[in-house]
């Protein structure tokens, strides 16, 4: 339990760290599915716009097995090449360099996406649109959540800075690119209502 309140408390912390250091710490309450999410709610409330830590609780919390989704979460966690790709992609291109922006969360709004992006990021890509240079988006394993979760966390983290997807130029991931504007975010969990349950009013 001392691992889970060291890791409930870590702020600015790499999503992956984060996602490894979780599920390290909740597999060994698997086996107490009412000590599972009660982790999982701290987990999210202290992290709520992290949105591969959420994404690993609500698939985990869903699971018959969830000490298995947890393992594999931080699996992809460690193998994401989302950045990696992105560093590629700077080191093998030339002109002006582009806005790289490191995506929290997204998610489908109302007829576009919405991703939550570091403080002042929005400002970053405002900017390189002004100077004429591109901003792209590196949206990591797990960053994509169903609306539901989505509402819920903006609704724990009201200042949250939130970018529409289409405003960008470039989606990078793991798997590949897209052009911003035609990216769709897929839901990489399902809806968890009994995450959801339980945060700060």
């Amino acid at each position: 339990m001392e691992v889970l309140r060291w890791v409930a408390d870590l702020s600015g912390a790499d999503p992956a760290d984060l996602v490894a250091e979780s599920a390290s710490a909740m597999r060994a309450l698997s086996h107490d599915p009412a000590a599972l999410v009660l982790v999982a709610r701290r987990l999210v409330d202290h992290h709520p716009t992290c949105g591969p830590l959420w994404s690993m609780c609500a698939r985990a919390m869903t699971s018959a097995d969830p000490s298995a989704i947890l393992s594999e979460s931080a699996r992809a966690a460690a193998r994401d090449g989302a950045q990696a790709r992105a560093d590629d992609l700077l080191e093998s291109g030339d002109g002006a360099r582009p806005a790289v922006l490191a995506v929290q969360a997204c998610a489908m709004g109302d007829g576009s996406v919405l991703a939550i992006v570091e403080p002042k990021d929005d400002r970053r890509a405002a900017r390189a649109r002004m100077e004429g240079r591109e901003t792209w988006l590196v949206v990591p394993a797990g960053a994509c959540v169903p609306r539901v979760m989505w509402d819920e966390m903006l609704r724990r983290a009201p200042a949250a800075e939130v970018l529409a997807v289409a405003d960008a130029d470039l989606v990078v991931r793991s798997s590949g690119t897209w052009p911003a504007r035609s990216w769709r975010a897929e839901p990489e969990c399902p809806p968890c209502p009994g995450l959801l349950a339980g945060g700060a009013r």
